[in-house]
């Protein structure tokens, strides 16, 4: 465990990470990015119940009306997409008519609207949402902290050196990256993260720490309310924390309240759903018709999905042994888990299994409308907490030696990645 100074100081840098990831990754080049700053303004605005237009090859997304100013960004970083060669210096603003507001369509516009209505009412009164630049400054510092409650969580609470390291490798460069964006997706993660971080805390201690329950079943909470198929996540977290404390929660007569947050949460989600209707990637069953292709497809993404778990932006993707590296550093953790963890590293491999089955089930039950959709940042939620699984309840008698040089590897690789993206976008 950390000192105060040091906890405080894990939680900055999470923010700081993110803050220079957003620095980093030019306007509008994250995925879908121009959509999700629709859906921002939209909801800072109070549209909701948009109405759906349905979009070849794209399915259902709602048509809402936002600023002029922010509609003029909608193609902003189509040049660098086009030609991945290409720099920052390409993008434009596309010419629009001279009025106020523009509709523009986005497939976020029914989303349970936690996310947006944390970054949209700010930026609101910032400067009326026509900035994704502000956008995406509230949307880092907002992530960015999830992400330190997390660190914070690892560091006063967890008995394992291996913690933080642990959380240095779940912590990719297409994870905070992605952070420093404008992305409910982020948010997500980011909640998932702090979660998964609370769960490794119980599951390392006898006792159970008021304060860690409450920060843990927060988090599940706001991840419940994050996106449409978060639920789902959150459920498989709390399955995993049941298996290890769930004795325990419901004997303590104290904790048990700990566990409102997450009633209130399941029931604002349903109720959003059903006032919203069903979110567009959801409510279909698995496409029957052309499984065996479909499956064929989607495996053969499985490389690629991989390699962006660690960057990948309009196309280009970070040199080499940057996924070598964070590749390397799992396989210490696993191979030493498989030492002297071997329970944790039996949930962890549960846990990417479910990943990875859930996934597939997902992305079929849309693949005849809009063909092979699922996207390496969608896996996330659960892939973060692998990592720190494999470390939960470890003890080995070389663990500051071995802890040091995993952290201090993953941490390195970061700040090379964010300094070889800047050169590669500007």
């Amino acid at each position: 465990m950390f000192g105060r100074i040091a906890r405080w100081g894990l939680a900055g840098v999470a923010v700081v990470a993110a803050v220079a990831w957003s620095l980093t990754i030019p306007l509008m080049a994250s995925p879908d990015e121009p959509a999700q700053t629709f859906a921002v303004s939209a909801a800072a605005h109070g549209q909701f119940r948009t109405p759906f237009v349905e979009v070849p090859d794209l399915g259902k997304q709602s048509v809402v009306k936002v600023p002029r100013r922010l509609a003029q960004y909608d193609r902003y970083a189509d040049c660098m997409a086009i030609d991945p060669t290409r720099d920052a210096s390409c993008q434009y603003l596309q010419p629009l008519a001279e009025t106020p507001e523009v509709e523009v369509r986005t497939q976020f516009g029914r989303y349970p609207p936690t996310y947006y209505l944390l970054v949209g009412l700010p930026s609101r009164a910032i400067d009326g949402t026509t900035s994704p630049r502000t956008m995406r400054t509230i949307s880092a510092l907002l992530v960015g902290a999830v992400f330190g409650v997390g660190l914070w969580l690892l560091a006063r609470y967890h008995r394992s050196s291996y913690a933080v390291p642990a959380a240095a490798v779940a912590l990719t460069p297409a994870v905070l990256a992605l952070g420093g964006t404008v992305n409910a997706s982020a948010f997500e993660v980011a909640t998932a993260f702090a979660a998964w971080c609370g769960v490794a805390c119980l599951a390392s201690r006898d006792d159970l720490p008021r304060a860690l329950c409450w920060w843990t079943t927060v988090s599940l909470s706001l991840l419940i309310v994050s996106r449409p198929v978060s639920p789902l996540w959150a459920a498989i977290i709390l399955g995993v924390l049941m298996v290890h404390r769930g004795r325990d929660l419901v004997r303590e007569r104290s904790i048990r309240w700990c566990l409102a947050p997450l009633a209130v949460a399941g029931a604002g989600w349903v109720a959003w759903t059903v006032a919203m209707g069903t979110p567009p990637l959801l409510g279909s069953p698995p496409d029957r018709t052309g499984l065996r292709p479909a499956l064929g497809i989607i495996r053969r993404a499985v490389p690629e999905r991989l390699t962006s778990l660690t960057g990948n932006f309009l196309g280009t993707h970070p040199p080499t042994w940057v996924p070598t590296v964070f590749a390397g550093a799992l396989l210490a953790l696993t191979l030493i888990a498989l030492r002297a963890n071997r329970r944790g590293l039996v949930t962890a491999g549960a846990v990417t299994l479910v990943c990875a089955v859930a996934s597939t089930l997902l992305e079929l039950g849309r693949y005849s409308q809009i063909g092979a959709w699922w996207q390496a940042r969608y896996s996330m939620p659960l892939l973060v907490g692998v990592p720190l699984l494999l470390v939960t309840g470890l003890r080995w008698p070389l663990r500051r030696l071995a802890a040091g040089a995993i952290a201090l590897g993953a941490v390195a690789t970061q700040v090379l990645v964010i300094v070889w993206y800047v050169g590669r976008f500007r």
